[in-house]
């Protein structure tokens, strides 16, 4: 029996990187040198993805059909975090409450 080499399929350029989407910030806490951050990030019909950093890495991302329920809970992390003493650095201003997107 002989092999046949199939030369005729085309090869697939390799797919590009995906490219970050970017970050909603909306709120930095502080506790000596460590930072918390939490960030959104909207995906589109697929919804907005929280994501809370310590020290710029991710340590939490949790998906949301709103950005009111992920604000939500965003809030509720927060809270407990200031209750362990973190303090707030920046905060995202009078619209982190808005129910948009």
């Amino acid at each position: 029996m002989t092999a046949v080499l199939c030369t005729s399929r085309k090869r697939s350029k390799p797919p590009s990187p995906r490219k970050p989407r970017p970050a909603e910030p909306l709120w930095t806490l502080q506790k000596g040198a460590r930072r918390t951050q939490f960030e959104l990030r909207y995906h589109g019909e697929y919804g907005v993805e929280a994501q809370l950093l310590r020290d710029g890495e991710l340590l939490i991302g949790r998906r949301f059909e709103t950005r009111a329920l992920a604000v939500q809970w965003a809030e509720q992390e927060r809270a407990l975090l200031e209750t362990d003493g973190w303090s707030l650095l920046f905060s995202g201003g009078p619209n982190i409450f808005s129910s948009d997107v």
